[in-house]
């Protein structure tokens, strides 16, 4: 029986070769996109808050500001309910900073620091927002002692509002592609029957059992599934450092998630697969 099983998978390859690899690419396609679109759905919010946390604003001091002037800066500042933690840098740390960070010492050239003292402002997570930050930005501005105030990390900013906004479109491709996926394995269902239709005749005259007759057919597909899976995992080995940049931790939690979000595709797409064998064939030959 196994020998039967295997020369019969072998045979269906070499008869659906480019209908095979084309659905073994989409269904991993389509696999990793679900995945990704799981994940981001069950860790939205931790994912943004995770952004958000690298989102500061950075008020540059005027240079001609008394050395205390930053006190009663600060004392301002703690007033508004967008400030959750303040840090003051005098110049001499800024200019340390600058120093680590580039390797350049200005101070070859200058005899004067140019580089103004500044405040790091961490903003309370329900107030990073594009519109929010620009209007609370005016609002430091109109502080005489603040010279400019720039948004650390903007471009995070950006990711969010652009994620929010188009989420929905991720699920709907995440959708279409699984549907794309169900009707090429279903393609390759109809096309061994199609093969086998004379054989199947024979085997059902010499009393062959349904099991027998669609075991093949059936592990065919799964091994179609399981080459599938196998490549999602790969592409998902592959991506962990980027998967870990944007805050989906590739640990035994998300593991666990992923295998079952493989299983069910798995499962599904085989059960669908066995339905459309039976629907296809033994009910209308029945009939």
């Amino acid at each position: 029986m196994k020998n039967y099983i295997l020369r019969e998978i072998l045979r269906y390859f070499s008869n659906l070769k480019a209908l095979t690899i084309i659905t073994i690419v989409i269904n991993s396609f389509t696999l990793a996109i679900i995945i990704v679109s799981a994940a981001l759905y069950l860790n939205e919010n931790k994912i943004i808050d995770q952004f958000k946390e690298d989102i500061s604003l950075k008020l540059l001091l005027r240079n001609d500001l008394e050395q205390d002037a930053h006190k009663s800066v600060i004392k301002d500042l703690k007033v508004f309910d967008e400030v959750e933690g303040l840090a003051y840098k005098p110049k001499e740390k800024v200019e340390a900073e600058f120093i680590e960070q580039t390797g350049i010492d200005f101070r070859e050239i200058l005899d004067v620091n140019p580089l103004p003292a500044n405040i790091d402002i961490t903003i309370r997570s329900q107030f990073v927002q594009i519109g929010h930050l620009a209007e609370f930005k005016s609002k430091l501005l109109q502080l005489s002692q603040i010279d400019d105030v720039l948004i650390v990390n903007y471009e995070y900013l950006l990711i969010i509002e652009k994620y929010l906004n188009n989420r929905i479109y991720l699920y709907f491709v995440a959708s279409l592609l699984f549907l794309i996926s169900l009707v090429l394995n279903l393609m390759i269902s109809k096309s061994v029957l199609k093969q086998k239709e004379i054989e199947l005749e024979t085997m059902k005259f010499v009393g062959a059992t349904k099991n027998m007759m669609k075991s093949p057919i059936i592990a065919y597909e799964a091994l179609v599934l399981l080459f599938s899976n196998f490549f999602v995992i790969l592409i998902i080995y592959l991506s962990k450092s980027l998967l870990n940049s944007i805050g989906v931790s590739v640990n035994l939690e998300s593991l666990i998630e992923i295998g079952i979000i493989m299983s069910l595709f798995f499962v599904l797409q085989l059960m669908l697969f066995n339905l459309n064998i039976k629907l296809n064939y033994f009910v209308k030959s029945e009939n």
